[in-house]
């Protein structure tokens, strides 16, 4: 699988035009996806068919995919650290995932 994220953070799980096919038979919102970040929804099978560049189905924002401190509610990243898996660069504390 491949995804697409965006300058916004926005973030598309990218599909092939035989899935693409099947997701809107299935009445599955999918996308034409262009090089500079816009996208266009498929409204019919003919928006698949001409189109030659990628598609995707929308996955969100990265920054509402990544958990919450519980200290201060920002967004955490990945930890950079061993013993931990989540870190806060605004409050800097650490946690493992059992613990958010």
């Amino acid at each position: 699988m491949k995804a697409k994220v965006c300058k916004d953070g926005f973030v598309w799980l990218v599909i092939s035009k035989e899935a693409a096919y099947q997701l809107f038979s299935s009445d599955i919102e999918v996308f034409r996806l262009y090089d500079d970040d816009s996208e266009g929804a498929c409204d019919d099978a003919n928006d698949i068919r001409f189109h030659n560049g990628e598609f995707g189905i929308e996955v969100g924002f990265i920054k509402d995919l990544l958990p919450k401190c519980p200290v201060c509610d920002n967004a955490m990243i990945p930890s950079r650290y061993e013993g931990s898996d989540w870190e806060c660069l605004e409050c800097d504390n650490e946690y493992l995932a059992s613990e958010i």
